[in-house]
């Protein structure tokens, strides 16, 4: 039987051009989707949207009181809060992309893709 590239070529580049949208659809729910990262039992939140894009900090009247006496425990529970945050960004947007190529690695294939997809 013989294969037809020409068909085959037209069946990938309608594929790719599936993938990007749902690619560029994905970029538009991360602007709209939002994780939060806390510390110190909820002392410091830091909400972050899909795209690890600040959207909120959250410091409770108690960490700023321990933090007249030591400023260091402060910026440790800021420090935490943001790395939470930007962990669960990360995973939210790889989780996301996964969806949109059906978990398959799609290396160049994709061409240009999308501001941040990178």
């Amino acid at each position: 039987m013989k294969m037809d590239m020409n068909k085959l070529l037209a069946d990938m580049q309608k594929m790719q051009k599936q993938v990007q949208e749902r690619i560029r659809e994905i970029e538009q729910e991360l602007s709209s989707e939002s994780v939060i990262g806390s510390a110190g039992g909820g002392l410091v939140e830091i909400e972050l949207n899909g795209h690890r894009e600040l959207k909120r900090v959250s410091v409770k009247p108690e960490a700023l009181e321990d933090a007249s006496e030591n400023i260091e425990n402060l910026e440790d529970l800021i420090y935490a809060a943001l790395n939470s945050a930007l962990a669960q960004a990360g995973e939210l947007h790889e989780r996301k992309m996964s969806e949109a190529t059906g978990g398959m690695d799609l290396g160049g294939l994709m061409g240009d893709l999308p501001h941040g997809l990178g």
